[in-house]
Parts: structure tokens; C-alpha cells; sequence
């Protein structure tokens, strides 16, 4: 009888104590979910950088802006040596343009007075129309030297220093336009449906310790399934130049979790 009674209090021990340990179980899962909120970083590129290619053959000149220097649209960032070739090819260009336009204006005379045939007033046609364009390939031969700036930005790196000579097709420098930023952003794939272009967000940076306003541009098309994440890009204002492309942050969507 006292064996039996032992049995019986043991087993309602392993019962209890089976009942604990599943009704703790909940309390993992919660404990787990706030992993998926470290997912919610952000890493600041640059909405638009090129590379600047040499588009003829020449001597630098001289390195107008510098690394790290910011420039507007239009301004000369790299110009290149146009008085040797460049700029001797567009004056024999010229010269050959000119003796073309006077050949077809006394072939055209003669052949009015009956002097010349059309066989030779159609040659002096097309040699100053060949003329014409060997004109316009020297003065853009000539106008390549100057590199000038196709957007408002920074000079990111340069790949050149003055003096040196350039063939056709080198790297000169890579530019980037940080007066709007993209914020990447990978995202738990259950804030999917809740998103959409245009909303609005907060992002702390955390290499200045201020928050900025950000808006969706862009949400992926498709979901990773492996990591049950999908990409977001948003676009801060940085008009005013205090952020740059590389810094990192935190997201806080406005109006908190959907």
C-alpha cells in the first residue's frame, strides 16, 4: 500500500512537472520574436553614382574638384590637353572645310554656265559634306577634353593625377549624387502586406544620433523564402549635405507596426 501510494506521487509529480515545462513553451516563442525586429537595420547608398571615362585620348590638364569636393551640373570636374591634337585636328578640319565650300561654289558657277557637269558638282557636294562632318567630329574631339559634370554631386574617387596621358575608354573618376539618399532595408516577410510605395518612415542614423523622415520608393517584387525576408528601398531628403552614403541606422515605421 505505501508502495502504491509513492507510485502515485511520483507520477503526479512527472505530471506536474510536464504540465511546466509546456505551458513555458509560449514564453520561448515570445522571447524569440524581438530577433526579428534586429532585422530592422538600414545602410545608406547614394541614389545615383557613375564612372567618368576618358572619351579621347589627351593629357590631363588639370583636376578641378578633388576627392571628397562637391560640384554642380555642368561643372568641369577633369580637363584634358586639347591644344596639341585635339585642337590642331579641328583647325585642319576647318581649313578643309573652307576649301570645300569654295570648290563647290565655283564648280556650282561653271555648271551654271554650262562649264562643268553635274557628275562634277555632285562630287564637290559630297566633298563638303564629308568636310562637314570631319568639322564636327574634331570640335567634339576638342569639347571631350573638358569632362563636365552630368549631375549635382560629390567626387567619390579619382583614378587619374594631372600630367598623366589617358587613352580612350580609362577611368577618370566616380562621382555620387547624396542630395537624395536610399535607405536599404530588409524586412520580415510578415510586414509584406502592409507596405506600400509612398508610406512613410522614421530612420534613427546612428552615426549622428538624429532620426530623419524617410518614404518607401521601392518594395521588392519578389520574397526570400529561406530567410523570410523581402528588400525595401526608401528615399531620405539630404538637401542640406549632413548624411552620407555608407552611414547605417534603425527603422521605425510612422504609426508603429501594422
Amino acid at each position: 500500500m505505501v508502495i502504491l501510494r509513492m507510485l502515485l506521487l511520483l507520477a503526479g509529480l512527472g505530471l506536474l512537472a510536464g504540465g511546466q515545462a509546456w505551458a513555458a513553451e509560449p514564453a520561448t516563442t515570445s522571447l524569440m520574436a524581438p530577433s526579428s525586429r534586429d532585422q530592422l537595420s538600414v545602410v545608406l547608398t547614394s541614389r545615383r553614382e557613375s564612372v567618368i571615362s576618358a572619351e579621347v585620348r589627351a593629357q590631363v590638364n588639370r583636376i578641378h574638384r578633388e576627392f571628397g569636393q562637391s560640384f554642380n551640373t555642368g561643372q568641369v570636374l577633369i580637363e584634358l590637353d586639347s591644344s596639341t591634337f585635339h585642337r590642331l585636328n579641328l583647325d585642319k578640319a576647318e581649313v578643309m572645310l573652307e576649301a570645300a565650300r569654295k570648290a563647290h561654289a565655283v564648280t556650282l558657277q561653271l555648271f551654271n554656265e554650262k562649264s562643268a557637269s553635274i557628275l562634277e558638282l555632285e562630287k564637290t557636294k559630297a566633298d563638303l559634306a564629308v568636310a562637314e562632318v570631319n568639322r564636327r567630329f574634331a570640335l567634339r574631339g576638342v569639347t571631350l577634353c573638358r569632362v563636365v559634370a552630368p549631375y549635382a554631386g560629390r567626387v567619390e574617387k579619382l583614378f587619374v593625377n594631372e600630367h598623366e596621358l589617358v587613352d580612350e575608354g580609362r577611368p577618370l573618376v566616380k562621382i555620387v549624387d547624396d542630395s537624395v539618399l536610399r535607405a536599404r532595408i530588409i524586412l520580415p516577410s510578415d510586414l509584406f502586406g502592409s507596405l506600400k510605395v509612398g508610406q512613410p518612415m522614421n530612420i534613427l542614423i546612428k552615426e549622428t544620433g538624429k532620426e530623419v523622415a524617410a518614404k518607401i520608393s521601392h518594395i521588392s517584387a519578389v520574397l526570400d523564402p529561406a530567410s523570410g525576408t523581402f528588400e525595401v528601398y526608401a528615399e531620405v531628403d539630404n538637401a542640406g549635405g549632413a548624411m552620407r552614403s555608407g552611414m547605417t541606422g534603425r527603422l521605425q515605421m510612422a504609426g508603429g507596426r501594422r
